[in-house]
């Protein structure tokens, strides 16, 4: 890559103001840098993959269905043992 599409990397220039796009972790990252000034559009795409290198975005912990289901399930029993869905079948 050359060195001047590098120093752009992941710049997108609309209008006037440049903004930042890259995909992280699987969702995509857009933000305006809010400036006109290349320089300073690098030095705050700079701070922004800082940040994103902090885990910033970072995806959260996606628990599974049958976990999901054991604590649904415990939530319905509870309800069902202090009556408060008098009325409704046990099926529902």
């Amino acid at each position: 890559m050359a060195p001047r599409r590098r120093s752009r990397r992941n710049l997108v220039k609309r209008g006037s103001t440049y903004h930042y796009e890259r995909i992280v972790a699987g969702r995509r990252v857009r933000r305006s840098l809010e400036t006109s000034n290349l320089e300073e559009a690098i030095a705050r795409r700079d701070q922004l993959e800082r940040d994103l290198a902090l885990s910033r975005f970072a995806p959260t912990e996606v628990p599974t269905f049958a976990a999901v289901a054991r604590e649904a399930i415990g939530v319905m029993k509870a309800r069902r043992a202090t009556e408060s869905e008098a009325g409704y079948a046990a099926t529902t």
